[in-house]
């Protein structure tokens, strides 16, 4: 029979009977967060976009940082919206502070997050949240706000 001490901060399995010790193997602990992080201070926006691209097969997507007040600059607007009727599939995203991931067949697209983004610009700051969970609106409505002087709100 063994019986588990710690010694020096090290579980070992000791002898009930005089012997040698035979250290325990440690536990092995999963890296947090699980999935792929996205930092968006060290991405510009369409980077950001092209990342998603690349994770698009990504099990329950990828997790995102915060991002900077100002991450999405007006000269971003124009290729953006460009992108905003693109039905080509990307992964959705979720805030790395979030308990829960979205369910393992939730889809995004590149034009859905292209409209976040745009979004974002309109509210002053790009704020993240469950891609999969709220349509950011509709691009003609974005086009028509970008026609009248793209005003931030």
């Amino acid at each position: 029979m063994l019986r588990t001490a710690l010694l020096a901060g090290l579980a070992v399995a000791v002898p009930l009977a005089v012997g040698v010790a035979r250290p325990v193997p440690p536990t092995p602990v999963p890296a947090w967060p699980p999935e792929p992080v996205l930092r968006p201070a060290e991405l510009a926006p369409l980077a950001f976009l092209d990342a998603l691209r690349r994770h698009r097969d990504t099990p329950r997507g990828v997790r995102v940082d915060f991002a900077p007040p100002g991450w999405v600059r007006r000269e971003d607007i124009p290729a953006l919206l460009a992108l905003t009727r693109s039905a080509e599939p990307v992964a959705v995203t979720c805030p790395v502070i979030a308990a829960h991931m979205p369910p393992p067949d939730a889809r995004s697209t590149l034009g859905l997050e292209a409209m976040r983004l745009v979004e974002g610009h309109r509210r002053g700051r790009f704020s993240v949240g469950c891609s999969n969970l709220a349509a950011p609106g509709d691009p003609e409505e974005l086009d028509r706000w970008w026609a009248a002087g793209g005003v931030i709100r």
